[in-house]
């Protein structure tokens, strides 16, 4: 299989410089997969808490002759309505600090940021399972200086999912993006 390039959602960089505050808790795995088949077609789970702050727009990539339904959500402090956490590794007690999910055609493109107190090795150690369990394969991921990071592939490179953890001040800041097939 060759190597593909996976796609970056939103720079790891703009998604910790979005700002994290405060964190409590103890160091805990990965929510656990859904049951049934891990190469699934992905389907958008409804959160069953109200978000903080919640965004809806059109996707200026779908104005553009797109074929997807041109919606762009962003919410801050939790996970955005229809976040796929049945795929999507997000560390179980975290404190999320901004998520996004962007939809064009049957692309699903993805990104979660905060942190929590499990070390960088404990979340990609997590995700690595979870992932793979999805029938992901890891690639190649260049690694942060004093972090963690690892890319992960499926449908030949249309799916990828990208995690990167940075230890700061006794947390570790995570980000996970990427572009799921749903179709």
């Amino acid at each position: 299989m060759a190597y593909h390039r996976p796609l970056v959602v939103l720079p790891v960089a703009v998604l910790l410089a979005a700002g994290t505050a405060g964190c409590s808790g103890t160091p805990t795995p990965l929510q656990p997969a859904a049951t049934g088949q891990p190469t699934a077609p992905v389907t958008e789970q409804p959160t069953e808490t109200p978000t903080e702050q919640t965004t809806e727009q059109p996707d200026a990539r779908a104005t553009g002759g797109g074929s997807g339904d041109g919606t762009s959500r962003t919410a801050r402090g939790e996970l955005v309505d229809g976040f796929p956490t049945d795929v999507v590794p997000v560390p179980e007690g975290a404190t999320i600090t901004l998520s996004s999910l962007v939809r064009d055609g049957d692309v699903l493109a993805v990104s979660v940021a905060g942190e929590t107190t499990a070390s960088a090795e404990e979340v990609i150690g997590a995700a690595r399972r979870r992932l793979r369990e999805q029938g992901f394969d890891e690639a190649e991921a260049p690694q942060p200086d004093g972090g963690a990071a690892a890319t992960f592939v499926r449908s030949d490179g249309a799916e990828n999912i990208s995690v990167t953890v940075l230890p700061e001040d006794g947390v570790s800041r995570f980000t996970v993006g990427g572009q799921l097939v749903t179709g």
